[in-house]
């Protein structure tokens, strides 16, 4: 049997580890040993501690640039790769994370870097992906946001970070790369969403849709009113208190599942209408109880959709707001921009529930995929390890 490594380094919250931790089971029950190199072990302590899987912090630049990144290259800018002395060491402190638990394979996701220690080592990678990640091939930047400036910095990015991996791989008596893509040129690429989600659109890669921990937590909705809006929020997402000011006072009844809330938005947002709560439930178990859903995150966006319903979606970051325009594009939900009104929230979500327009789509699209599950998803990407072992 095999030691495997799974390296998540960048990105937040609980959608790295909860689309790893499915896997991980899998390939211990097939008497694998695993181990997690993670960005946050807080994170981590939550969900891998309960699971018994052994963890590390991973490797990460503490004092980042926070300014806002325009682009895939200014991610990694502010994230190591502005010097080569820098990158140099991180890809080294992962490197004796692979040789220490001697790692036969690294499953990597969102860890660019991990990826590019592991290329100079000479151990194999699958990396799992939901589109962000691993930018397309292109002359030109994708950009985040739009203008002049914004390319010309894009592009600048790009030629520094280029520069600076080439560095570190000549050091290592590796070829260089030509396109920040190539980073994973030498990895197996999964793509643990479907293609009308990818945040760059359909490419071609195996997608296998998306995978996501199971939770045992319950919601009883009220007998008179068996179906509702499912909202997962943090207070952290835009117009959050005007979106449970709406709730708190609609129609119907509704749950706001805030892993962050305390206990004065609890209160001062619960309503017979609205009960807001920290816990969280069974996702596919609520969702065939609820006809609209509102969040700002891309995995229960995924989830929602699989389900056949329609979301309203307040990202919060330029990942978000991708997976934003894609839903757009599906015609299966709206995306919420910053600064609404309560009145306006109002009528964007009459607009979405019980809309027969958006939620055809979501249905439309749900049936397309009817075959999707997580495990089915988890069981190729078990497959995808075990072929590259």
């Amino acid at each position: 049997m095999a030691n495997i490594l799974f390296a998540w380094e960048l990105g937040a919250n609980f959608g790295h580890l909860s689309r790893d931790l499915p896997v991980a089971i899998a390939l211990r029950a097939d008497g694998h040993d695993v181990l997690f190199a993670v960005r946050d072990t807080r994170v981590a302590d939550n969900l891998l501690k309960r699971e018994e899987f052994p963890f590390i912090q991973a490797p990460l630049l503490l004092e980042k640039d926070r300014a806002v990144p325009g682009s895939y290259a200014e991610i990694l800018l502010a994230n190591g790769y502005k010097s080569s002395s820098l990158l140099s060491a991180l890809v080294d402190a992962w490197s004796v994370i692979a040789q220490n638990h001697q790692a036969d394979l690294v499953i990597a996701n969102h860890a660019p870097t991990a990826v590019l220690a592991m290329r100079c080592l000479g151990v194999s990678v699958v990396g799992t992906c939901i589109g962000f990640e691993l930018p397309p091939r292109s002359d030109a930047p994708v950009l985040f946001t739009k203008g002049d400036i914004a390319m010309e910095q894009a592009l600048s990015a790009q030629i520094d970070v280029i520069s600076t991996v080439n560095t570190v791989l000549a050091s290592k008596g590796k070829a260089p790369i030509g396109d920040l893509t190539e980073i994973f040129s030498e990895a197996r690429i999964v793509m643990t969403t479907l293609p009308e989600l990818d945040h760059y659109g359909p490419r071609q890669y195996k997608y296998v849709g998306p995978i996501s921990m199971r939770v045992d937590g319950s919601y009883s909705w009220p007998s008179a009113n068996m179906s509702g809006i499912f909202a997962y929020l943090r207070r952290s997402t835009p117009n959050v208190e005007n979106v449970l000011q709406v709730l708190s006072m609609g129609d119907g009844h509704s749950l706001c599942v805030m892993p962050d809330a305390d206990q004065e938005t609890i209160a001062r947002f619960g309503s017979p209408h609205l009960t807001v709560q920290r816990e969280p439930v069974n996702i596919q178990e609520t969702m065939f109880k609820t006809n609209l859903v509102i969040t700002y995150g891309t995995g229960t966006l995924q989830d929602a959709l699989l389900a056949g319903k329609p979301v309203l979606f307040c990202p919060q970051n330029n990942e978000q707001l991708m997976a934003g325009r894609r839903l757009a594009a599906l015609g299966a939900g709206l995306m919420l921009p910053p600064g609404c009104s309560t009145n306006t929230i109002n009528d964007v979500i009459r607009l979405l529930y019980p809309s027969s327009r958006y939620a055809t789509e979501a249905q439309k699209f749900a049936a397309k995929y009817d075959r999707i599950s997580t495990q089915t998803a988890v069981d190729t990407v078990v497959r995808m390890v075990e072929d590259v072992l």
